[in-house]
């Protein structure tokens, strides 16, 4: 297996977790069910909050992206700070279930279960 270590396009998509949001109720959805299907430019414009977007380097790590998405979620955890995502543990809350990775325009809902595909954005980009 081959090893790229060339910047990787990466962006992070967190649900709203603000109840007092119109979207609050979508969001929730989001989270409780992960049905992608639903998840549309338009609902990401309501219900969600983009807290990083841009290169990453990945080093060492094969360019699967199942593997990208675990990295990121890994380093996006309470209680670390990266600094290269931009990610204060302590002031930001961790990934969760019914969040978003988009690798390379690619995007991924993180599901009770690993990284499902969200074709549909790839489409809407």
């Amino acid at each position: 297996m081959v090893v790229d270590n060339s910047p990787i396009s990466v962006s992070v998509l967190y649900t709203t977790y603000d109840t007092d949001s119109q979207f609050f109720d979508i969001a929730r959805d989001i989270r409780m069910e992960c049905n992608q299907e639903e998840i549309t430019a338009d609902v990401v414009d309501k219900a969600y909050e983009t807290v990083f977007d841009g290169e990453i380097e990945v080093e060492g790590l094969p360019k699967q992206q199942e593997e990208i998405c675990r990295s990121i979620f890994k380093r996006m955890q309470g209680g670390r700070t990266d600094e290269e995502l931009n990610y204060v543990g302590v002031d930001t809350r961790s990934m969760a279930v019914g969040d978003i990775i988009a690798v390379n325009g690619s995007h991924y809902l993180i599901d009770h279960w690993g990284y499902t595909p969200v074709e549909q954005l790839d489409k809407q980009e």
